[in-house]
């Protein structure tokens, strides 16, 4: 009777060990699916991001020009680089967008030095599966930002 006692004990020990091997597989395996939509959340939280950014950079833009007294505009420079010019096409700022997104302009944004829009426009930023657009208004210098 002892030796069948010892080998019951032997027999779960690898039938625990087999169990535990099952499990990793299994819980390896659920892991990876958050993955693929991960991928998404980075997308849509870099668009999100930048556009906040990119507003900010705007405001940015609109106050410089009010306190500096001179005209400013933006333009997209090697595709990722938003720049910020004074009235002698000097570089004020810049903000580099990631590869992920895409940004356009339809206009060179600007500013007067009274702060209201020289140049009024749209700054389109785009990911694989989230699009923004921040748009500057006519004649006020309102920027808002829509989905």
């Amino acid at each position: 009777m002892i030796s069948k006692s010892k080998t019951i004990k032997s027999n779960s020990k690898g039938l625990f060990l087999l169990e535990l091997i099952i499990a990793i597989s299994i819980f390896s395996s659920a892991s990876f699916f958050p993955l693929i939509s991960f991928s998404k959340f980075v997308g849509s939280y870099l668009t999100y991001f930048y556009t906040v950014k990119t507003y900010q950079f705007l405001h940015f833009g609109r106050a410089w020009a009010i306190a500096n007294d001179q005209d400013n505009h933006y333009e997209i420079q090697n595709t990722h680089n938003l720049n910020l010019y004074n009235q002698n096409q000097k570089i004020l700022k810049t903000i580099t967008f990631p590869p992920q997104l895409q940004i356009s302009l339809n206009k060179n944004i600007g500013f007067k030095s009274s702060g209201n829009t020289k140049i009024a426009g749209t700054v389109t930023i785009s990911s694989k599966n989230k699009t923004r657009k921040i748009t500057v208004g006519i004649g006020y210098g309102k920027i808002t930002i829509k989905d």
